[in-house]
């Protein structure tokens, strides 16, 4: 941080932009939320910047601001950017907007490959479970046929097998559902 202060406006705002994406790689998400807060009252300019958008856009998902994350990721010189329409497929699945996040999805899942085994897999998953809910069960099978559950963090695991008990319940496998909705139960993280 000391290294953006006293610097021209252009080169501190870079250094900004690599400081939030920093902090937002590190999962200090209001930390980066403060850094892009500082790059746009120092310059009003800078949010019609695609790169600043798209960073805001994930920020605010993280923090669980699904409507600022959404005028982000929709802003001028985004709309056609894989990785912005992965990012709205999220929050559109979050806001249960479920077939505008598949829409998005469509166009944002080529990228997947760039994102860590984290991130792929919370987002195979939301796209899984917004495929459930438009009754495209084939497809909410193929996203989760792409993840391993086991190896994620317990909150993401848990939301992977409880879309493994809704989908084994979409197709009338009543006994496997019960089973799998006990081990979500079991574990003691309930999705969120």
């Amino acid at each position: 941080l000391a290294n953006t202060a006293g610097t021209k406006l252009k080169d501190r705002l870079n250094n900004q932009m690599i400081l939030s994406q920093f902090y937002l790689a590190h999962g200090l998400d209001a930390e980066a939320r403060g850094v892009l807060n500082i790059m746009a009252s120092e310059d009003a300019n800078v949010i019609n910047d695609p790169y600043f958008n798209a960073l805001s856009g994930v920020t605010s998902y993280y923090l669980g601001r699904f409507t600022e994350a959404e005028k982000d990721l929709t802003a001028n010189g985004l709309s056609n950017d894989a990785h912005a329409k992965l990012w709205l497929g999220a929050v559109k699945a979050r806001r249960n907007a479920w077939k505008d996040a598949l829409v998005a999805f469509d166009s944002g899942l080529a990228v997947m490959g760039k994102y860590s085994t984290e991130i792929s897999a919370e987002m195979r998953i939301l796209a899984g479970t917004a495929a459930l809910a438009m009754d495209e069960k084939d497809r909410a099978q193929r996203e989760l046929n792409n993840v391993k559950i086991d190896a994620l963090a317990p909150a993401l695991a848990s939301r992977g097998r409880l879309l493994q008990a809704s989908l084994l319940d979409a197709r009338g496998k009543n006994d496997e559902a019960l089973d799998a909705y006990d081990r979500v139960i079991a574990t003691h993280y309930g999705p969120s």
